[in-house]
């Protein structure tokens, strides 16, 4: 109940700072398409797909992410605090699960409000300085993640231990830094193909996607499922890299590609 109490101030907060700094303006535009990215992203989350890891459905694979993240990147902060919520709110009436948790209210809130957030304040930073923040970000999470995995010897999956063997670590560890290197390299020939506003909406979108992953599914959601279920969050570590090293890449460049049309449709 504590927790709950938290977050609900805080969301109290986020949404008065959002709105005193971003003041919601009806426009029919905006609004008509705000309701399409909220209506995608709840039809998108019932086609998630769970898929077996470690012999047990452990891995839940979906998009509904990407309409909140295009919504927030195209329609700025009041709107993408409004399409989270709304998200969230649909859900819970459609696929009711007891009694609701705020903070997965606030992840909602947060995954369109931070790409928001962002595109309104990246101007600050010089094209050097977020390719350089972005790689080094993506070396250093995929050396922590492969320290980590290196540590680890058991993890307990549907209430079953699995044991981490010497050929699951070698073979995670090179998934996380070949996909990591992979990605560096394609984005690089990528940005010498497009012109320099899609290389700005590529580099725009990679930072997005990274720090979703990064303060949302490593930090956040962990954390709520320690508070709800008493699953301490490293426990689930693992399949969040894996996930991470299968999501993060899909997103970008299946995200950027959707980006791209939705954006030139609606300007």
């Amino acid at each position: 109940m504590f927790v709950q109490i938290i977050v609900f101030i805080i969301l109290l907060v986020i949404g008065f700072f959002v709105f005193k700094t971003d003041p919601f303006k009806a426009d029919t535009k905006k609004i008509s398409l705000a309701a399409i990215f909220v209506v995608l992203a709840v039809v998108l989350k019932r086609f998630s797909l769970m898929i077996p890891l470690f012999g047990f459905p452990s891995l839940q694979v979906g998009f509904e992410t990407l309409p909140l993240v295009i919504g927030g990147m195209l329609l700025g902060p009041s709107y993408a605090f409004l399409i989270g919520l709304a998200v969230d709110v649909i859900g819970l009436v459609i696929a009711p699960n007891g009694f609701p948790f705020l903070g997965f209210t606030l992840n909602s809130v947060l995954r369109p409000l931070i790409p928001a957030i962002w595109m309104k304040h990246q101007r600050h930073f010089s094209e050097k300085q977020i390719i350089y923040g972005l790689y080094a970000g993506m070396l250093v999470l995929s050396i922590g993640a492969s320290v980590y995995v290196c540590t680890l010897n058991s993890i307990t999956v549907s209430k079953e231990i699995i044991m981490i063997t010497s050929s699951i670590k070698i073979g995670t560890v090179l998934l996380c830094v070949g996909v990591s290197l992979l990605m560096i390299l394609i984005c690089q020939y990528l940005r010498k193909k497009l012109d320099a506003v899609s290389q700005t909406d590529l580099l725009n979108w990679m930072v997005i996607v990274v720090v979703l992953e990064v303060f949302i599914n490593f930090l956040l959601t962990p954390f709520w499922l320690q508070t709800m279920y008493g699953i301490p969050w490293i426990a689930s570590l693992l399949i969040r890299i894996l996930k991470a090293c299968i999501m993060v890449p899909l997103s970008i460049f299946i995200g950027y590609s959707c980006y791209e049309m939705i954006k030139r449709i609606v300007k």
